[in-house]
Order: C-alpha cells, then sequence, then structure tokens
C-alpha cells in the first residue's frame, strides 16, 4: 500500500485555482475551526429527519472546503484496491472487538457515563429507524475522514514527528463530540481517532480509515451494539 509522496495541498505551485499556499492553509484551519462547531451543532439534531437535513449542510461545507484546498481531486487520498479493502475492513472489525472486550473497564472506571449510552442507542431507534439512518452514517462518516483524516492531517503533518501528529489528530476529533456534553462519546472519539490517524500514517490513504471508522460504526451501532452489563 506504499504510496508515492503525497501532493502537499498548500504548496505555492502547480496550483490550478488562483489562490496562494498561505491563502489556502489560513482557509484550511477556518474551515477546521468552523467544522468543529458545525459537526457538534449535527450531533445534537434530536432524529433522524433534522440529521438527515443537517448532514447535508454540513456535508456540502466540507466537500467545498477540501475540494477548494484539494482542488476537487481526491484520487491521491481515496485510492480503492483489495489490500485497502481488507485491511479497512480487518481493522474496523479488530476495533469493535477490542471496543466490546474494553467496555466492562469503562463501566468500572467511568459509571456516570454509562447512562449516557443508552440515550445515544435511543436516538439511533428514533424515526425513521435505525436502517434509515445508515446513508446519513456513511455519508458523514466519509465527510469526517475527508476533514480529520485528509484536510487536518495534511495540515499538522511535518510540523513535528508522526506520532505527535498521530497524537494531535486524536485530540481535535473528539471536540466536536465533547461539545455535545456526551463524555462517552467523547472517549469512543478520542480512541477511534488516535486509531484512524494512525492508519493514515501507516497507509498513506485515507480509504483505509474511512473504511475502519465506517465499519467500527456499523459494528458498534447497528449490529452488535454494546450493551452494559
Amino acid at each position: 500500500m506504499s504510496q508515492a509522496g503525497p501532493l502537499d495541498p498548500f504548496s505555492t505551485t502547480n496550483m490550478s485555482i488562483p489562490a496562494s499556499g498561505p491563502l489556502r492553509k489560513r482557509v484550511a484551519w477556518m474551515g477546521i475551526v468552523g467544522n468543529l462547531f458545525l459537526f457538534s451543532w449535527l450531533i445534537k439534531a434530536q432524529n433522524h429527519w433534522n440529521l438527515w437535513a443537517l448532514s447535508v449542510v454540513v456535508g456540502a461545507v466540507v466537500l467545498f472546503l477540501c475540494g477548494y484546498v484539494y482542488r476537487f481531486s481526491f484520487g491521491h487520498l481515496m485510492p480503492m484496491n483489495w489490500q485497502v479493502l481488507a485491511v479497512g475492513l480487518g481493522a474496523g472489525s479488530i476495533l469493535a472487538g477490542a471496543t466490546h472486550l474494553t467496555f466492562p473497564w469503562i463501566e468500572r472506571w467511568f459509571p456516570a457515563w454509562i447512562p449516557q449510552l443508552g440515550e445515544l442507542y435511543q436516538d439511533l431507534q428514533a424515526p425513521p429507524g435505525v436502517l434509515a439512518a445508515l446513508p446519513i452514517l456513511a455519508f458523514l462518516v466519509f465527510c469526517e475522514e475527508l476533514l480529520w483524516r485528509g484536510l487536518l492531517y495534511d495540515l499538522v503533518s511535518g510540523k513535528g514527528p508522526p506520532w505527535l501528529v498521530v497524537v494531535l489528530c486524536g485530540l481535535i476529533f473528539p471536540i466536536p463530540h465533547l461539545l455535545t456534553g456526551y463524555w462517552v462519546l467523547a472517549l469512543a472519539a478520542f480512541c477511534l481517532g488516535l486509531f484512524c490517524a494512525t492508519l493514515r500514517h501507516i497507509s498513506g490513504t485515507v480509504t483505509v480509515p474511512f473504511l475502519t471508522h465506517l465499519v467500527w460504526n456499523l459494528w458498534v451501532m447497528v449490529v452488535f451494539p454494546v450493551v452494559p452489563s
């Protein structure tokens, strides 16, 4: 899965639209900050109908922002082949298994957070139902990965050693979830963010963390929910 050196979207050369590298960086950072609040607003949606409508708005913002920075060319970020597919699906399944194995420890250490989990699953059952939410889920996961493991990762990449880049991405990703007041969701987002940022570093693609994130969500939210003991 080794890739050629990634395209630097913030380079001042080889731009197809009239904008300088520094301008792209400023726009990218403003977009990151703005989307921290947009995703928080989205996560607070009370039912799937609201979630669907808000997803269109937030998704359009993310796609336009990333399209501007990457010149509407995502091929270098999201290649697809059997290796990428296998790693992404496998990593998502392994992470789901690890979630179930470690959940008893979460119950023991943070018992006050557990009722929030019930609220989250109750929200998933809100009309029109969990199956109708699957397209929303896939779309949001795609936007999240393009933004956090694509744009954010490229912004902070090169600012320090790879482990620091991974940790920074892991720390920023939970912020929208934390703003909702769901601490258990923020903890899950932090662990997921670290894992997916590590996969971005290793694979050099956004496809692997996207598939991992999507499969993990399907396992723990739909197929095999995490149930308090």
